[in-house]
């Protein structure tokens, strides 16, 4: 078990994806993640939309009122997820997340992905 954490500690220092359900807007692509383009745009709308209003909660509402929604996709695991309103944690999780700036992360350490950001 001890190998395996060592191989995935470092292929992540690589840059590489190892796995799981990609944030909105990457799906997988081999040991990297390819941009979804439509989901893409979300996502940087959220973003402009954050900048503008620098407060989630008024972000959680404006999304609300224009009917923007979670994009309905497939988990790995075949589940359905998506289609409801955007939450205030899932906005945090999306505003957070290190691999929008091009990051992959293991534990504490923040490596340079191989994916566009």
């Amino acid at each position: 078990a001890e190998r395996i954490r060592d191989k995935i500690a470092a292929s992540k220092a690589k840059g590489m994806w190892m796995g799981g359900n990609p944030p909105l807007g990457y799906a997988p692509n081999g040991r990297s993640l390819k941009i979804v383009d439509v989901h893409a745009e979300l996502v940087g709308e959220i973003f402009r939309r954050y900048l503008d209003s620098g407060n989630v909660r008024i972000l959680v509402q404006e999304l609300d009122r224009d009917k923007i929604r979670l994009p309905e996709r497939l988990a790995m695991s075949g589940r359905a997820t998506g289609g409801g309103k955007f939450t205030r944690g899932q906005l945090y999780r999306i505003l957070t997340n290190p691999v929008y700036a091009g990051k992959i992360v293991h534990h504490d350490k923040v490596y340079d992905g191989q994916h566009n950001p």
